[in-house]
């Protein structure tokens, strides 16, 4: 779904005890191909009425609790979200909102509650918002004197090498962590035949190479940039090709999503997505279980 393509409508609430309601209508012709289910839909910028009422803005509650999303212009059926950041100062915020449908054909509609003294208690539920289907979310928007880095998910897994606060930079979505080399984020994560792993990432220089996921300590890497070319390994016999990732530029911000549908499969074992395009497959063999997952770092290659 494509960023930036919500338009919001502002009227009297219908919750008891909230004052505003908006309107959150998503473009149908940015859904492309087929509904999704349960999708978590993002929703983000600095919006001075999402401010606290001491900063000239209408919500009450100084951590945002009394922002609420529903998928009824009554508000009887709230929606599942994570507030993965507020500022009562400017009214700045990221949400992830689950849909339970988000429809290719009819445009989507949601409503955004806010604006209600008598909220003291979070409505927000990360673990329900990234459901089963997700074994680990991180948005690395870490920021804190802790090796801390939060899982959105039920699992809670992610642990750095240092404190996060020495690593936190602006990112494509609020913040993220910077990795040299010699810092990393381990997890309680394991390889699996089927699965599907994406991130933001960007690079800052042209030559070297940049390995954004290890997976096990024995030459599974799932890609490594090398003079932002990408490439690809694992241990069932994909290695080195770079699946289409290649040219990338320095200082750019990329998507990339990596699918593997399973063991043994001819031609589209793997598939590799840049900025939502497929780029490039390959086969499959059979997958071991493997060490842990690591993010940024590449246990079985020091430098």
């Amino acid at each position: 779904v494509t960023r930036n393509t919500a338009t919001l409508t502002v009227t009297a609430a219908s919750v008891p005890g909230y004052i505003f309601r908006r309107t959150i209508t998503i473009d149908h012709t940015k859904v492309p191909n087929t509904d999704q289910s349960n999708f978590p839909v993002l929703i983000s910028g600095t919006y001075p009425y999402l401010a606290t009422t001491a900063n000239g803005g209408n919500v009450s509650n100084s951590n945002g609790y009394d922002i609420l999303f529903t998928s009824d212009a009554a508000g009887a059926v709230p929606l599942a979200f994570e507030r993965e950041t507020y500022n009562p100062s400017t009214g700045a915020v990221t949400f992830w909102v689950k849909l339970p449908t988000l429809s290719h054909t009819a445009d989507t509609v949601l409503y955004l509650f806010y604006g209600n003294s008598s909220v003291s208690t979070d409505p927000s539920t990360s673990s329900a918002v990234w459901d089963s289907n997700y074994v680990g979310v991180w948005h690395l928007a870490d920021n804190a004197a802790n090796t801390t880095v939060q899982d959105s998910t039920a699992h809670a897994n992610g642990t750095a090498a240092v404190n996060t606060n020495t690593k936190s930079v602006g990112g494509e979505i609020g913040k993220a962590l910077t990795f040299t080399g010699s810092d990393k984020v381990t997890t309680g994560l394991h390889r699996t035949a089927a699965s599907t792993w994406e991130t933001w990432f960007y690079a800052t220089a042209s030559s070297g190479t940049h390995s954004l996921l290890t997976i096990d300590g024995s030459n599974y890497v799932l890609m490594a940039l090398n003079g932002l070319s990408g490439s690809f390994w694992s241990a069932d016999g994909l290695a080195g090709p770079n699946l289409g990732v290649t040219g990338l530029s320095p200082n750019t911000w990329y998507h990339i999503a990596l699918v593997r549908s399973g063991d043994n499969v001819s031609g589209t074992g793997y598939k590799v997505y840049l900025n939502g395009l497929l780029t490039g497959q390959a086969s499959s063999g059979l997958l071991g279980n493997g060490n842990a997952i690591t993010i940024g770092y590449r246990p079985d290659f020091s430098s």
